[in-house]
């Protein structure tokens, strides 16, 4: 796990294509869903929903971590 404010690459993976064609969304102050639960989460909303099969959960688990 990467400290607070350290870059982390995911190798093989483009935001562009997990995430829906749209630029509409809404965000709400709220906390951290681990404990401590810090308050200090901007958390954000996309208009579209984000359809995921068990096949993209089992590809995203493989996922290599690069913390340069």
């Amino acid at each position: 796990m990467p400290d607070v404010g350290q870059e982390v690459r995911m190798l093989g993976v483009r935001l562009d294509e997990l995430l829906p064609a749209t630029s509409d969304y809404v965000t709400y102050d709220g906390s951290l869903t681990q404990p401590g639960c810090q308050e200090t989460v901007t958390w954000l909303l996309l208009n579209k929903p984000l359809y995921v099969t068990q096949r993209h959960v089992r590809d995203a688990s493989s996922f290599v971590f690069d913390s340069q």
